[in-house]
């Protein structure tokens, strides 16, 4: 069983236009395009659609890039609306300043999220200690401030990822599941059937994949290179099954 994930950093349209790749939006995706107003939003927008659309050609070659169209539930949890598959394709996306991941499979639903690694002053202290339970606050504020941010990304990109998973957005609150990490040891609190969870450091962000397979196949690639990153490009921090 397989999940493939796409990664691509806004520093590509440094070599190439972004008018080279309009092929890959429909009529409406255009339209959203031009709507927005800040170079940064447009680069991230486009590239989530070359991103989505290349892998998703993967599993339906015949499907042309203009007719695939999407839309999302009322938490705002992406879906194919056309064209009608056969086999249902399951996908997320994240973004982060100026890096796209997107993640896909044809065998289950999953979440995925993306943070780039920043210095939050003290507001991390705050987040966490509003927004996350009350052991994990515990576990950051226990930290020297470096170590705690640190921490603090991964859990951030943990619950992202699982809330993401869940398809009902922040409504979960980031207090729905409590996690205990280690340097080789991932595990969790929360209500509802096993959801396993991957880590990963790409560069100066961190990676979180959720998903129900125990054991799949995670290939992760770098657009455009089409090629799996070697293993010194990415680090698995955690991989692990989640516990009720």
């Amino acid at each position: 069983m397989r999940i493939d994930i796409l990664i691509g950093h806004t520093s590509f349209f440094h070599q190439t236009s972004r008018d080279n790749f309009l092929h890959y939006l429909n009529e409406e995706e255009i339209k959203r395009y031009d709507q927005f107003h800040f170079v940064s939003d447009k680069e991230l927008y486009i590239l989530s659609r070359i991103l989505l659309k290349t892998a998703l050609k993967r599993y339906q070659p015949d499907v042309s890039l203009q007719s695939w169209q999407f839309s999302t539930c009322k938490y705002g949890k992406p879906f194919i609306v056309f064209p009608q598959l056969a086999k249902k394709i399951f996908f997320n996306l994240s973004h982060t300043i100026d890096t796209v991941a997107v993640a896909i499979s044809s065998h289950c639903k999953l979440g995925v999220d993306i943070e780039q690694i920043r210095d939050l002053d003290n507001s991390y202290l705050n987040i966490s200690q509003h927004f996350f339970t009350p052991q994990e606050a515990t576990n950051i504020v226990s930290l020297p401030r470096y170590e705690g941010q640190l921490l603090f990304w991964k859990m951030w990109t943990l619950k992202e990822a699982y809330i993401k998973y869940r398809g009902k957005g922040l409504s979960l609150g980031l207090d729905c599941i409590e996690f205990h990490l280690t340097n080789k040891k991932l595990t969790s609190k929360y209500r509802g059937s096993p959801v396993y969870f991957s880590q990963w450091k790409i560069c100066n962000s961190f990676l979180a994949l959720a998903s129900p397979l125990i054991t799949p196949k995670i290939t992760i690639e770098l657009f455009p290179m089409q090629s799996q990153l070697y293993h010194h490009d990415y680090q698995l921090i955690h991989s692990s099954n989640g516990q009720n």
